[in-house]
């Protein structure tokens, strides 16, 4: 999520929700890996757009066992 301003190191603070509105930051668990991208819902389908040119986006069909909205990003801590 570098081109959201999120790095390598850097902390980030999630509310805990099981929805987001399209374009929130959140952070998704597919299968058993956590993921942070932009949430987009597109229809009977869920994109999940990385803010970072060198990964794709992730599309999941509605009601895919294993993938759960764990909650939106709010805050960042980043260490120098």
């Amino acid at each position: 999520m570098i081109d959201a301003g999120i790095h390598e190191g850097d902390v980030i603070f999630a509310r805990p929700q099981r929805t987001a509105d399209s374009g929130d930051i959140v952070v998704a668990m597919i299968g058993e890996e956590a993921t942070v991208k932009y949430y987009r819902p597109m229809g009977g389908r869920i994109l999940l757009e990385p803010a970072n040119s060198r990964f794709k986006p992730i599309i999941v069909e509605s009601g895919t066992p294993g993938f759960l909205i764990l909650g939106k990003v709010v805050g960042l801590m980043r260490k120098f």
